[in-house]
């Protein structure tokens, strides 16, 4: 009764690290693998994985628009 199949996902992400937006895509890819099947699934092994795409977005933010200015990124992974 054991079956094997391939196919292939592809997932987005969005965090404040680039570790945060990393993990979160992995993690997304059980659910998204999951969620177009319907089969009953025991194993779930990705045998490759690429980065399409990594963005960092940078933003400033100030207190006031005068005071305090830091910096804040976002990343995105597909």
């Amino acid at each position: 009764m054991k079956q094997k199949m391939e196919t292939s996902v592809r997932v987005n992400s969005q965090g404040n690290s680039r570790q945060k937006a990393l993990a979160d895509a992995l993690s997304s890819i059980q659910r998204t693998v999951l969620k177009n099947t319907d089969n009953i699934l025991l194993r779930i092994e990705p045998k490759y994985i690429t980065v399409i795409s990594a963005k960092v977005k940078t933003t400033t933010e100030r207190f006031l628009f005068l005071f305090l200015p830091r910096k804040r990124e976002y990343f995105s992974v597909v």
